[in-house]
């Protein structure tokens, strides 16, 4: 299947839900972050509205990204003012549990990605930077435009 050939040419998929405030339990049981993940990405019975359309998605989500991971944000502040303003504030002014969150986030994003790779041979930051240009100027042209 077409999908499943292109999901090698995909990055693995950081999805991050912020300001979340959902228990992660299903059927009285504690999930884990991916394990909320894998049951959000499962498909839902057809009755409901545009149920099949959306199962598409979730289908198309599970077979492009084979590598997937999940991380809960917590509200960055309880105060709703410095919510708004959460940009400014210091570490020491963020709520601990958002901290960690977005530490997990940095050590999946620094330390979990490998290197791209374009038939079998390892990409610099001036091979991805020729290759974007290169789709843009193919995109850009008449013919991909028609």
């Amino acid at each position: 299947d077409a999908e499943s050939d292109l999901a090698q040419f995909f990055p693995p998929l950081l999805w991050v839900l912020r300001d979340f405030v959902v228990d992660l339990v299903a059927d009285g049981k504690k999930l884990s972050q991916a394990e909320y993940m894998e049951k959000a990405l499962e498909p839902r019975p057809l009755a409901s509205r545009r149920a099949d359309e959306r199962n598409r998605v979730r289908s198309a989500i599970r077979t492009l990204f084979p590598k997937r991971a999940c991380v809960t944000l917590v509200r960055p502040a309880a105060d709703e003012e410095a919510v708004r303003h959460a940009v400014n504030l210091s570490t020491a002014e963020l709520r601990p549990e958002f901290v960690e969150g977005l530490r997990t986030i940095e050590r999946l994003l620094l330390h979990g990605a490998q290197r791209k790779r374009l038939f079998g041979a390892e990409l610099t930051g001036a091979h991805l930077c020729a290759l974007a240009a290169q789709y843009v100027g193919a995109l850009n042209t008449e013919e991909f435009v028609e």
